[in-house]
């Protein structure tokens, strides 16, 4: 279980750049999804 919520941590981090197809919304959105995981993840 640990090392599948590492694999996504890193694939998230790793798409978190802002993408030029999207608005700067849908970056918070993606950004704060990370955020949130990251947050339960080292709680």
């Amino acid at each position: 279980m640990v090392l599948d919520l590492q694999q996504r941590y890193e694939r998230e981090y790793g798409s978190i750049c802002e993408l030029d197809r999207e608005n700067s919304g849908e970056y918070m959105e993606r950004f704060t999804r990370l955020a949130s995981f990251v947050g339960a993840a080292a709680g």
